[in-house]
């Protein structure tokens, strides 16, 4: 399975849960903007822990989902790329525009909810190779 479904699969099933909770339910309209806050960070903590319980999850040859951070509305997804093959990986190759517009397009149907993301690619010694942040303003939409 290729890294582009996994995150897309990912990301939709968090969005998804998200929207159908909160865009469906009479509350989310209500003016009680905290408590709709706190109801949206459950429901990440509930996605994010299910998938927490799968990791490290390989997304493909090159690269391992390893970390899953939530901070408020601020969700960190860390990668570990293969140290043996990152030359060849298709990150170190692919413009970083293209990158976050990929990301952008998976992750839009949650920008509703203002939630921010940053995708953080390390070497297996732990070193930052890259971080792309995305988010409703980075992305213009």
């Amino acid at each position: 399975m290729n890294k582009k479904k996994v995150i897309g699969y990912i990301l939709g099933g968090i969005g998804g849960y998200i929207f159908s909770h909160y865009v469906i339910s009479p509350y989310f309209f209500g003016s009680n903007a905290d408590k709709v806050q706190e109801q949206i960070t459950i429901a990440l903590d509930e996605e994010l822990n299910h998938l927490r319980r799968k990791l490290p999850l390989r997304i493909d040859k090159y690269s391992t989902l390893i970390a899953i951070d939530r901070r408020e509305l601020s969700v960190a997804y860390t990668y570990e790329l293969n140290a043996a093959q990152i030359q060849n990986s298709p990150l170190m190759n692919y413009s970083t525009q293209r990158h976050k517009e990929n990301l952008c397009a998976s992750v839009a149907h949650t920008f509703e909810h203002n939630i921010h993301y940053d995708f953080i690619y390390k070497d297996t010694n732990n070193q930052i190779l890259q971080t792309i942040p995305i988010d409703k303003e980075l992305c213009r939409i």
